[in-house]
C-alpha cells in the first residue's frame, strides 16, 4: 500500500479507536483508571503525533497538487475551442443561439440537416427566405433563423442538424443539447451566456 493510504488507514484507525477509548472514559471512571494504570500512554501520545505529522505533510502535498490542477485547468482551458451546452428546454437553446448571433452581428447562418435529403423543408423554403446551397445547406438570413428553427422544433427536425457560420459552428445533439466550435474567447462569452439562461455545460 502506498506510503499516503496508509497513513490514512492507520489515521482512521486510530481516530476509531481513541472516539471508543474517551466514550467509555466518559462512561465508566473504572475503565479511566484501568487504561491509565496498563496503557502506555506515552508511547500512545507520541505515535499519535507521529501519525497526526504524518498526515499534516500529507495535507500539504494535497493542497500543492489541487493549486497545480487548478493553474493547468486554467492554461488548457485557454485553448479551448469546442463545448457541448445543455439547457432544460428547448425554447432556451433556441434563445441561446438567437442571443449568440445578435452578439457577434451575424448577418446569416448556413443551415444543414443531418442528412441531405432527410427532410423535407417544403413551404419554409420561401416562408423564411431560404437559399438552397451547392453543399445540400440552406442559406439563412439572421432575422429569420428564430422562427425557422422555432418551426424546424415544432416538426423535430432540430436533431443532429448543423448551423454554420464564419465564425460560428453548432451541432444539435438534441433540440435542448448544442456541440459548439468557436474560438476561444467566444466560447468563454457563449459560457457566461449559457450561465445568464439558466443553462449548463460539460467540462469534458
Amino acid at each position: 500500500m502506498p506510503a499516503d493510504k496508509l497513513a490514512v488507514s492507520q489515521a482512521a484507525q486510530v481516530l476509531e479507536l481513541a472516539g471508543f477509548l474517551e466514550e467509555q472514559s466518559d462512561q465508566d471512571a473504572v475503565f479511566t483508571s484501568f487504561f491509565k494504570q496498563t496503557a502506555n500512554l506515552r508511547l500512545l501520545i507520541s505515535q499519535f503525533k507521529e501519525l497526526e505529522q504524518k498526515l499534516g505533510e500529507l495535507s500539504r502535498s494535497l493542497q500543492e497538487i489541487e493549486e497545480a490542477r487548478v493553474k493547468a485547468d486554467l492554461f488548457f482551458e485557454n485553448f479551448r475551442d469546442y463545448r457541448t451546452y445543455y439547457f432544460q428546454e428547448a425554447s432556451k437553446a433556441l434563445e441561446f443561439i438567437k442571443q449568440a448571433f445578435d452578439l457577434y452581428s451575424f448577418e446569416k447562418a448556413f443551415f444543414k440537416p443531418q442528412f441531405s435529403g432527410s427532410i423535407d423543408l417544403g413551404r419554409a423554403i420561401s416562408d423564411f427566405e431560404l437559399r438552397k446551397e451547392a453543399n445540400s445547406s440552406f442559406k439563412v438570413k439572421s432575422e429569420n433563423l428564430a422562427s425557422f428553427l422555432q418551426h424546424l422544433l415544432e416538426r423535430n427536425l432540430l436533431k443532429k442538424s448543423r448551423l454554420d457560420n464564419e465564425g460560428l459552428r453548432i451541432l444539435f445533439q438534441n433540440s435542448n443539447e448544442l456541440f459548439v466550435e468557436a474560438e476561444n474567447a467566444k466560447i468563454r462569452r457563449l459560457d457566461r451566456l449559457c450561465k445568464q439562461l439558466e443553462g449548463d455545460y460539460w467540462e469534458q
